[in-house]
């Protein structure tokens, strides 16, 4: 996922989130851009199989069970 293409980019003290909100709401071509982008990414990348594969791998670590699971891209290209 890319920084300003997927998602606004805000610090953990979220002390530029008021200045991001400022630029969205003055240039709403990038505000729907981005929201376009993400969506789209989170349409591709949130799919119920790829959590279902998460969560069996998560458990078989756990359980010290051996599992073979082929991984799938989920990458979000712009």
């Amino acid at each position: 996922m890319e920084l300003w293409f997927h998602f606004v980019p805000v610090a953990a003290d979220l002390s530029d989130l008021l200045e991001h909100h400022a630029r969205l709401e003055e240039d709403l071509d990038l505000y729907a851009r981005i929201s376009r982008n993400g969506r789209a990414c989170a349409a591709r990348r949130l799919r119920v199989e790829d959590e279902l594969v998460h969560v069996t791998k998560r458990l078989s670590k756990a359980l010290g069970l051996p599992l073979d699971t082929v991984e799938k891209d989920v990458r979000c290209d712009p």
